[in-house]
């Protein structure tokens, strides 16, 4: 089960693994994605490490080889355009280190500043102080801002930061765990996905549904020792691809709440429908053909109050009775 709250004050992002313990498994702590709105931050929320003389917004390339110059500088002084954001998640159920410890590979880094990236943003969960420390102890200093925190009480926030937006920012990415609830959140808010399986859970079925998701085009399914390979693949699809609609989104909007009951699905069947994607096509298959035989019965009803001789569908299937 894929949960990203804890139950610490509403609105307050948690850094400290030990605020949370005991709340992994509790149904009561479980964020449904699209019912909640946005949240303030307070207490030791998004460390970042990557700054320059205390400067917020300049990233800064290590000395690797001549030019410390980064693609993301010459953007930013040509335009307003925000640069990219990376953001991480191993949610909150089971840790994932070989996914963090990835993600601080001089590689991985160097490739998102080559790319426009101006931050990488990461949920550790459980692992907050080992990723922090490992994080502090990076030399050179990386070549773009890192923020980390343990977990949240909003996803949304984090995940609308790498969503593209016209004249305001390029699509980011979302590299994630193979959680049913995250994916959901992601996709729904159409944002870059590269799902990165745990290869330590039973029966390694999330690696079914990563492959599954990559051969829709929904999502790229990123490889342990070859995430780098995966950030490319996921900017080639943005920009020549069948992503490349998520280059130039409206400004976000929260779905309405209460979620209207048309709408509502329990929250077993979100689940389970997430785990076969080809049923969740038939349902959503389904409904297609529910609303648009509402539609056909709603235009019989106005033709019929509009012009009385047309006989209404009821009235057909009478005839042929008769």
């Amino acid at each position: 089960m894929d949960t990203s709250t804890t139950k610490d004050s509403p609105g307050n992002e948690v850094t400290d693994p030990q605020q949370f313990a005991g709340q992994k498994r509790d149904v009561g702590a479980i964020e449904i994605p699209s019912l909640r709105g946005p949240s303030t931050h307070s207490g030791r929320d998004d460390l970042e490490i990557g700054r320059n003389n205390g400067e917020m917004g300049e990233a800064k390339r290590p000395k690797l080889g001549g030019d410390t110059t980064t693609s993301l500088e010459r953007n930013d002084r040509r335009t307003n355009v925000e640069g990219r954001q990376c953001f991480v998640t191993v949610g909150a159920t089971a840790g994932f280190r070989p996914l963090l410890s990835e993600v601080l590979n001089p590689e991985f880094l160097n490739c998102l500043a080559d790319n426009n990236f101006e931050l990488l943003k990461v949920q550790c969960g459980e692992d907050f102080e080992w990723f922090d420390a490992q994080v502090r102890s990076l030399d050179p200093s990386p070549p773009l801002r890192i923020q980390r925190f343990a977990f949240t009480e909003n996803m949304t926030k984090h995940y609308v930061r790498s969503r593209g937006e016209k004249a305001v920012r390029p699509p980011g990415v979302v590299v994630a765990h193979a959680g049913s609830g995250t994916i959901l959140e992601v996709l729904r808010l159409q944002v870059p996905l590269v799902v990165v399986p745990n290869p330590t859970l039973m029966d390694n079925h999330q690696a079914e549904l990563a492959e599954e998701l990559e051969s829709t085009g929904d999502a790229v399914y990123g490889r342990l020792g070859k995430l780098t390979e995966a950030i490319t693949r996921s900017l080639e699809l943005v920009a020549q691809g069948p992503l490349i609609k998520l280059n130039d989104l409206p400004p976000y909007s929260p779905p309405p709440f209460p979620v209207p009951e048309s709408e509502r699905v329990t929250l077993f069947d979100w689940m389970a429908l997430t785990c076969y994607p080809d049923e969740l096509r038939k349902q959503q298959h389904l409904q297609d053909l529910k609303d648009a035989e509402k539609r056909f019965q709603q235009e019989l009803e106005q033709a019929s109050a509009g012009a009385p001789h047309i006989d209404t569908l009821q009235d057909g299937r009478q005839r042929d009775l008769d």
